[in-house]
C-alpha cells in the first residue's frame, strides 16, 4: 500500500514523519503541483498527474496535508475525481474517544484529545495540542491550529480555518 500525501511544506513533512512512525506504508509520496520534482528529504515528490500516472488507485491512500481551507477543497474534489481513496491519520500520542466519528482524509496530530460523539467531518486538518469536547460537530475541509479549545456542543462550520490558541465555545 502507498500513502500520497499532497503537500510537501510543514505539513507535508510532519505528516510524513507520522506515517513513518505508524509504519503502515511500504512507500510514502509527496504530491505537490507548484515544487520541483525528484528527491525531498529522501521522499520522492512530484506534480499529482505524475503520480496518477505512477501509482493506481487500488492500492494508494491519500490525505491532503495543506492549510488553507480553499485549496484543500479543490484538491480534495480533485483526487476524487480520479477514484482514489482517503485515510485518517492518528498520531500515536493522541486520544479519541470510541464515540467519535472521523471522516475520511482527517489528520490529527500530536497529543489531540477528542471527546465523545464528535463528528468530524472529510479532509479536516488538526493540529497539535487541540482539545475537542463531547458532542462537537467539525464539519468538512476546516483547518484547526494548534492549541484550539473546542467546547463541548460547538458547530464548526465546513471550510472554516480556526488559528492558533483560540477558545470557542
Amino acid at each position: 500500500m502507498f500513502l500520497g500525501i499532497y503537500g510537501s511544506g510543514g505539513s507535508g513533512r510532519e505528516v510524513k514523519d507520522m506515517a513513518d512512525m505508524l509504519g503502515r506504508w511500504e512507500q510514502v509520496v509527496f504530491i505537490d503541483d507548484m515544487m520541483e520534482c525528484g528527491l525531498y528529504r529522501g521522499t520522492k515528490r512530484m506534480p499529482f498527474e505524475d503520480f496518477c500516472r505512477n501509482y493506481g488507485t487500488e492500492n494508494t491512500e491519500m490525505v491532503i496535508a495543506l492549510g488553507e481551507p480553499e485549496y484543500k477543497i479543490r484538491l480534495y474534489h480533485k483526487v476524487r475525481e480520479k477514484g482514489y481513496r482517503f485515510v485518517t491519520i492518528v498520531h500515536p500520542t493522541s486520544w479519541i474517544s470510541p464515540t467519535a466519528k472521523l471522516g475520511h482524509g482527517v489528520i490529527v496530530k500530536a497529543k489531540v484529545v477528542i471527546s465523545c460523539d464528535v463528528e468530524i467531518g472529510d479532509n479536516v486538518g488538526i493540529e497539535p495540542l487541540v482539545s475537542v469536547g463531547h458532542d462537537c460537530v467539525i464539519r468538512e475541509n476546516c483547518q484547526i491550529s494548534s492549541g484550539v479549545l473546542i467546547g463541548g456542543r460547538s458547530k464548526i462550520g465546513a471550510g472554516t480555518y480556526i488559528g492558533m490558541n483560540v477558545p470557542i465555545k
